[in-house]
């Protein structure tokens, strides 16, 4: 844990109680650790499409998107049981592209051409706004992306065995909220 002191390494509180070294010693803390996983799954040198040669920006697009199925997925299962009938993947729009990874539209707009050519997104105009285009993953891509994503929990998993499945939900609700905040933030500052 190079750089950081070991009383920050155990998460000791300073002496002089001072609430924003208090805190910015945890967030090293936080960071730290977070860091140290990340390292650790990125070491295995696991990734999706991996043989395809995908730039970062790419694969962001593509977590996006899958995140953005996913949620519909849980919003239509839910529809399912109240029978609402929600069952359709809305992808997402460019402009919704663009905030969430804090770049303009064009350059989604040469990153999606790029993955649509290779078969991974679709891409449709918007029946509410035809000026628009809507993404999607393909099923392969997606396919892809729950193969990552199935791997990268089992490897990973071990090192939260420590927590209990009431840590595990309220560290997932604070990495949303902090991710959250993020993304706010990254839509005021698209440049």
């Amino acid at each position: 844990m190079s750089g950081f002191s070991s009383a920050a390494a155990r998460g000791d509180s300073t002496a002089s109680g001072d609430s924003t070294a208090s805190r910015d010693q945890g967030l090293a803390v936080v960071l730290a650790a977070l860091g140290s996983v990340t390292r650790e799954f990125n070491a295995r040198g696991n990734y999706p499409f991996k043989s395809r040669s995908l730039g970062r920006s790419q694969l962001d697009i593509l977590f996006v998107l899958s995140e953005a199925a996913d949620a519909t997925a849980a919003t239509a299962h839910a529809a399912a049981t109240a029978h609402a009938g929600v069952t359709d993947d809305p992808g997402v729009g460019v402009g919704g592209l663009a905030a969430a990874l804090g770049v303009t539209s064009g350059a989604i707009t040469q990153l999606v051409d790029t993955l649509r050519a290779a078969g991974w997104v679709t891409s449709e105009v918007n029946p509410a706004d035809r000026r628009a285009r809507i993404i999607r993953l393909t099923d392969a891509a997606a396919h892809e992306l729950e193969d990552f994503r199935r791997d990268y929990v089992s490897s990973l998993a071990p090192r939260f065995d420590c927590l209990t499945v009431g840590e595990i939900t309220e560290l997932g609700r604070l990495l949303r909220k902090v991710q959250s905040a993020a993304a706010e933030v990254s839509s005021r500052t698209v440049i």
